[in-house]
């Protein structure tokens, strides 16, 4: 079975779905399925779609994590596929609040990026 998008997966859910009360509808139907979640800024995760719903009642999927080299998956709910980007581990570690120097080391390894994409850009 091939990964599909995640608008793709939402016409299917949709196809499934009947009306909103009947979301078991498209868990059972579409169990299984994969798709690319995707997240501000380009992200992207695969996704697999629950064959069982949120005791909330709603449609839920496995999401992987967009960090490099992570293998930790995570369980959300349909209405935060598209910001659910970053396992427990790192989302935790994304909350943790830097310090002045931190902030500044970041800025300048972003700056050093920009500025190494530029001279890779010219060279090629």
């Amino acid at each position: 079975m091939s990964t599909i998008s995640m608008l793709e997966m939402k016409t299917l859910i949709a196809e499934s779905l009947g009306t909103p009360a009947n979301n078991q509808n498209a868990a059972t139907a579409l169990a299984g399925t994969e798709f690319l979640a995707e997240g501000k800024g380009g992200r992207f995760v695969t996704a697999r779609l629950l064959p069982t719903l949120s005791p909330k009642g709603k449609l839920q999927a496995e999401l992987g994590c967009s960090e490099d080299g992570c293998t930790e998956t995570h369980v959300r709910e349909q209405s935060d596929w598209h910001q659910s980007m970053l396992c427990r581990t790192h989302a935790a570690a994304k909350k943790v609040k830097l310090t002045d120097d931190q902030k500044a080391a970041r800025k300048l390894a972003k700056a050093q990026a920009i500025v190494d994409a530029a001279k890779q850009a010219q060279a090629s």
